[in-house]
């Protein structure tokens, strides 16, 4: 259905439905989701500075509804501060009025596109009136013509028979008085056909649609086939984390980083690999002093696009801890993707949960540490959302030196 049919007040408040529609996970720790609100303003402003209205609209009103709403419900709101729990103070209240300025701005320009689809169907209307008054048309001349030929052989028969039953002495042709005798011909006797020519009654009928402001138009996400908005990972992140993971892989203990970036035209770029402060074994990687990651990130405006681990002895896939760990970042950013390279195997896998059955069981699943999940169906995939950039730069900043 074209959302252009629908009634825009309407087409309005189911946006805003599902941008409010948000439910607060209490396995996800809730400095996580102060930092999601970071990111999401980010990504807001991003949009808004683009012209992407309807998606700003989006973002904002869920960033209200978490940190207005939402944020009291989890179980660890109690443990906060005062100072903690009003960070984003300034933000909320600089957030209201540009979001009700978009409100207003979005139901004008709906307005403006269902005006200009009733005024496509009523035009389309009206070609097929006039579609349908030529075919008849074209049918009654036919008719007619056919009838006229009829008429003709009848009369042409007719003349036959005639001619067959005068004397032997009379003559069956008139001839004229310079020898040659007339000639006859269909064309000469019945007019040719023609369409009849549009009249100005008919040219008025054909309404011209009014202009539309195409600089007021929203411009939506694209999505690709998977629903989600394109990531792009330079190919160099791999070949550089491998080398900065290579003394762990020799001694058999994993190491992870964090993939960040920016948006941009509707598409995720990851510009920089983070590798923050870790304690590893072989077959787990834990982040250390986040604080230290997230100011690095706010220097450089950036937002958390996945992360990266290397499995020094196994093949690429996911654990059931991995799974947990991913879980957090896709339930914050639904494009959010796991890297693992597998170096003994020479192997590198690109993952995301899968969204109508993984992200849900393991976001209810409340076992820790190593245990094990029903693998039918599926709970993670091959993230098909992800493109590799064979020449695209990245910056890497190792914390664990600093």
């Amino acid at each position: 259905m074209d959302v252009r049919s629908q009634d825009p007040s309407t087409r309005l408040r189911t946006l805003t439905n599902f941008a409010s529609s948000i439910k607060l996970e209490s396995r996800v720790p809730i400095q996580r989701y102060f930092r999601s609100g970071t990111e999401m303003l980010r990504m807001a402003d991003v949009y808004y500075k683009e012209g992407s209205i309807e998606n700003a609209y989006t973002l904002y009103l869920k960033f209200l509804t978490i940190f207005v709403e939402k944020i009291i419900e989890h179980p660890e709101y109690h443990t906060l501060s005062s100072a903690e729990r009003s960070q984003f103070s300034p933000k909320i209240k600089e957030v209201f009025p540009k979001t009700e300025t978009l409100k207003q701005k979005l139901l004008h320009i709906f307005q403006q596109e269902h005006e200009l689809y009733e005024d496509e169907m009523a035009k389309k209307k009206q070609e097929e009136i006039l579609r349908l008054e030529k075919e008849m048309e074209a049918l009654r001349i036919k008719k007619e013509d056919e009838e006229r030929r009829r008429q003709y052989q009848v009369e042409k028969d007719k003349s036959m028979v005639d001619v067959g039953h005068r004397p032997s002495n009379e003559k069956s042709v008139l001839v004229k008085p310079d020898g040659l005798a007339p000639i006859f011909s269909a064309n000469n006797l019945y007019p040719s056909n023609c369409v009849p020519s549009v009249t100005h009654e008919t040219k008025a009928a054909a309404k011209e649609l009014p202009g539309f402001d195409r600089n007021l138009k929203p411009r939506t996400i694209f999505l690709g086939p998977s629903g989600l908005r394109t990531v792009v990972l330079p190919a160099s992140v791999l070949d550089e984390f491998v080398s900065l993971a290579n003394s762990n892989t020799k001694n058999n203990v994993e190491t992870c980083g964090i993939l960040a970036g920016k948006l941009e035209q509707n598409q995720f770029l990851i510009t920089h690999l983070l590798i923050p402060k870790q304690n590893g074994t072989s077959d787990s990687c834990t982040t250390q002093n986040e604080e230290e990651l997230f100011n690095v990130q706010d220097k450089h405006n950036l937002v958390t696009l996945g992360w990266i681990h290397t499995h020094p002895t196994q093949t690429a896939f996911l654990s059931s801890v991995d799974l947990h760990t991913h879980c957090s970042y896709q339930l914050m950013m639904p494009e959010a993707v796991a890297v693992v390279c597998a170096p003994k195997y020479n192997e590198t896998g690109y993952f995301t949960l899968t969204t109508n059955h993984g992200l849900d069981l393991i976001a209810s699943c409340r076992q820790q540490g190593f245990h094990p999940h029903p693998s039918n169906p599926p709970l993670f995939e091959v993230a098909s959302h992800i493109q590799i950039h064979p020449t695209a730069p990245v910056s890497v900043i190792d914390l664990r030196k600093i």
